[in-house]
């Protein structure tokens, strides 16, 4: 498919399961091959996890940002989306929290030089 029946298709999904044709919704959607476009399994497994994630917007039920938590998971080897392993990231610790952002993000080991930098720039502390 092109990216335009690509686009076409997400809108036919998302009008059809009563779904915002929001940035996210297409990300998750943009996971799924040609052929799972058509396959109502895997559209419906799309929809419980843009189901979930709207359920966490609107509740605020993470300790951290969404955007924090989808680089969290990634790092633990699970998709962005897939919150499964919240509770485990909501226990945490800000700095453990720091280090996997900064690793994931491709600054390997940097987390402490980072805060000491922000520290010495700006004079708060972690």
């Amino acid at each position: 498919m092109t990216r335009q029946e690509r686009v076409k298709r997400y809108m036919e999904i998302l009008n059809n399961n009563d779904k915002s044709n929001s940035t996210v919704n297409w990300s998750i959607l943009d996971k799924l091959t040609d052929d799972e476009l058509f396959d109502e399994a895997k559209i419906m497994e799309c929809m419980s996890i843009i189901d979930r994630y709207n359920m966490r917007m609107e509740n605020n039920s993470n300790k951290y940002p969404e955007n924090i938590m989808r680089y969290v998971r990634q790092s633990l080897g699970i998709d962005e989306y897939d919150d499964s392993r919240d509770a485990e990231i909501n226990r945490m610790t800000a700095d453990e929290i720091f280090e996997r952002v900064c690793n994931w993000n491709g600054l390997i080991n940097y987390a402490s030089t980072i805060k000491s930098w922000v520290n010495g720039i700006y004079k708060t502390d972690f």
